[in-house]
């Protein structure tokens, strides 16, 4: 089902590094949570346009010494018409990391998406990281010769693996790369 509408992105520092979290507000009068990996690419801020949602579910977790109960949604797609920044806000209350969750939804073939203003300085691709992780096993072969020749691309948030899609996210930070959330790519640097 499509609905027109409102995502608000907001980034928590968890056990395993920052990680974005969303709440759909759509033109029907209902919110939902989204907690999808393509969020891992968005900047905090707001993100009004068209949303594919593939599940609406009730979940809940305990954080913080209080049990929570929300309304959750699956993005399959998305389509941003407009964005803005959202000011930095008091810090979001503990909420626990999707990665440490149990899946509870099917992957489907959905296209990246993404926004940047998280940039930071240009580098070239590397060999290897300090934990031994080389720009070519990071991409794989197919996004690192597009990495490798600074053209545009599209992160694949269904690889089933969110920190390595946030590890990519982040090189791609690094490298200058700039994430625009209406075309859903990964922009080179100027």
């Amino acid at each position: 089902m499509m609905f027109e509408g409102v995502l608000t992105v907001k980034w928590i520092s968890g056990r395993n590094g920052d990680f974005a979290v969303g709440e759909l507000k759509t033109s029907i009068d209902a919110t939902f949570k989204i907690k999808d990996a393509l969020l891992d690419q968005f900047d905090e801020g707001s993100y009004a346009g068209r949303f594919w949602i593939s599940a609406i579910y009730p979940t809940s977790y305990a954080a913080g010494g209080r049990i929570t109960v929300e309304v959750r949604a699956n993005l399959v797609d998305l389509q941003i018409t407009d964005e803005s920044e959202t000011p930095a806000s008091a810090p979001a209350p503990t909420e626990p990391d999707p990665v440490d969750e149990a899946p509870v939804r099917v992957q489907h073939p959905a296209p990246a998406a993404s926004s940047g203003a998280r940039r930071s300085s240009k580098q070239q691709p590397r060999a290897a990281d300090e934990e031994g992780i080389g720009d070519m096993e990071l991409f794989g072969s197919e996004l690192f010769e597009l990495v490798d020749q600074r053209l545009k691309l599209k992160l694949d948030p269904t690889i089933g693996d969110r920190l390595k899609l946030r590890r990519q996210a982040a090189r791609l930070d690094e490298l200058g790369y700039a994430f625009d959330a209406k075309s859903q790519q990964w922009n080179p640097p100027q």
